[in-house]
């Protein structure tokens, strides 16, 4: 097809896309720093010599009245249950729609979700958002991984994987961080910190963020629809 074709043409013109890169590496740290930070909002440790209420402020469990088998299933089911059943579909949503807007929707959905998790009343509430987080992460390393393989050049994909791979490490390492956002404003407030990072990110990668299939269609629409034009045109005359 024409739009195949115009494709393949540029594929060897591609040149390395640092922005848009480092866009969906912000996106990624995003996405693991929110799904880990539950690991650290909790405390199980029965030799803990707190204040109640300071207590309640630091930590989740002590504040919504969880156990550890609760937790268990916070930590683990309630976000990856929904995560490996959204994931069936992920792939799918990458082929078809716009990447770029898929990530940054993505994104603004799971902060939203954390941020919802962290005003939290009770432990039905934090469990909901958390699984409502799995769903929308779930399309993150599909769209990411496809969108590096079509924007740069074949002898530097590994190099760009290896960056994005980075977001696991640089997420998992804030949030083991985000121990200090607790201690100075409390589980709740670590939350949103997280949520409001994450919601600059996806407005970083909704600005920087490009699907060439989706601007390739365009580009190619928009030129058809001028041949055809010229073409009337010259007829008419």
């Amino acid at each position: 097809s024409l739009v195949k074709k115009k494709y393949n043409e540029e594929a060897g013109r591609k040149k390395f896309p640092h922005l848009m890169l480092a866009a969906l590496l912000l996106v990624f740290i995003s996405n693991q720093w929110s799904r880990a930070l539950i690991y650290y909002i909790n405390n199980f440790n029965p030799q803990m010599n707190l204040p109640l209420d300071e207590a309640k402020r630091l930590y989740a469990n002590i504040d919504l009245g969880y156990d550890s088998t609760a937790y268990s299933w916070l930590a683990s089911f309630g976000f990856t249950g929904t995560f490996a059943v959204a994931s069936i579909f992920a792939g799918r949503i990458a082929d078809s729609y716009n990447r770029g807007l898929v990530l940054s929707i993505a994104a603004v959905l799971w902060s939203i979700f954390l941020g919802m998790g962290s005003l939290s009343g009770d432990f039905s509430h934090l469990f909901a958002s958390r699984s409502a987080m799995g769903l929308a992460q779930a399309v993150t390393t599909p769209s990411s991984y496809t969108l590096l393989a079509e924007i740069t050049p074949k002898e530097k994909i590994a190099y760009a994987n290896s960056v994005f791979s980075l977001g696991i490490y640089l997420g998992g390492g804030l949030a083991s961080l985000s121990i200090l956002l607790d201690q100075n404003i409390g589980w709740r407030g670590a939350g949103i910190a997280v949520s409001g990072f994450g919601i600059i990110s996806a407005l970083i990668g909704a600005v920087v963020i490009r699907d060439p299939r989706h601007a390739t269609t365009t580009t190619t629409s928009t030129t058809a629809a001028t041949t055809a034009t010229t073409t009337t045109t010259t007829a008419a005359t």
